[in-house]
């Protein structure tokens, strides 16, 4: 189930994604320790990451046992300006860091689509990556 509650497989690929991109020196280098879980804190400096569980559905055999959950998960690189090169740089290593890997619960990862997003708020220009990742868990 996409709250949580199944088995623990949510939190297993939750983990692996925060220990991923909070253990790299290139993302650390960039963000610090500013890497959320589905939402950043007001006031949050930037640039930031946030991940988020997008959907979760399980896989079964023909005789409805399940065998894994096929999660989508997004990640956000945020920051304000007008320039896109310490989000591309960030993007890239995220990249790097989840597409084609696995883990203890995570059977495979993989890469599916890049949206690259400007907002205007009240004068001020924010810039996002978004980066959905396909992640099997078990």
């Amino acid at each position: 189930m996409a709250d949580g509650t199944h088995g623990g497989n949510v939190m297993s690929a939750a983990t692996w994604i925060h220990n991923a991109l909070t253990t790299d020196a290139t993302i650390t280098g960039k963000v610090g320790n500013r890497v959320y879980r589905d939402s950043a804190p007001e006031g949050t400096a930037f640039p930031f990451v946030v991940y988020q569980l997008i959907d979760s559905l399980p896989v079964h055999n023909a005789f409805k046992d399940e065998l894994l959950q096929n999660e989508r998960w997004q990640i956000r690189v945020v920051d304000v300006g007008h320039d896109y090169t310490d989000l591309d740089t960030i993007s890239d290593q995220v990249e790097t860091l989840l597409h084609k890997k696995s883990a203890s619960g995570v059977l495979s990862s993989y890469f599916e689509m890049k949206v690259v997003q400007t907002e205007l708020d009240k004068g001020k220009t924010y810039k996002s990556v978004i980066l959905d990742f396909r992640v099997q868990t078990q």
